[in-house]
């Protein structure tokens, strides 16, 4: 697995659209002070490092649930291959010697049908 490494939350937003991703703040009659707050705590390098830091925990518990799906696909396959292998398995133990009692009974009263004409 690739990881790529995004920058957009370590660059600083442009004047147009303070918030990271190219959002622009919808804010009430106070507009324009609220988008002065929001460049300034934007381009803070604590805000920017921590928003980079909680982007990176979002693509690692992205991968790891990847991962989880994965193995439970694997598994769910597995079980269900194994199962068969199991039937099967059942099966050839139970026919196996009800086929040889089958066949020992024919054996034996073809033999002692055979007698019979032999000795009549």
């Amino acid at each position: 697995m690739k990881i790529e490494k995004q920058n957009s939350l370590t660059e600083p937003p442009s004047p147009t659209s303070p918030l990271p991703g190219g959002r622009s703040p919808s804010f009430g009659h106070r507009a324009q002070d609220y988008r002065k707050i929001v460049r300034k705590v934007v381009h803070e390098r604590g805000v920017r490092d921590a928003l980079a830091a909680l982007q990176q925990r979002l693509n690692m518990l992205r991968l790891m649930r990847d991962d989880a799906e994965a193995l439970m696909a694997r598994r769910r396959q597995r079980s269900e291959t194994l199962g068969v292998a199991r039937r099967v398995e059942a099966l050839a133990t139970r026919l196996v010697p009800m086929a040889t009692a089958v066949i020992s009974v024919l054996v034996a009263l073809y033999v002692g049908r055979w007698t019979w004409q032999v000795k009549s």
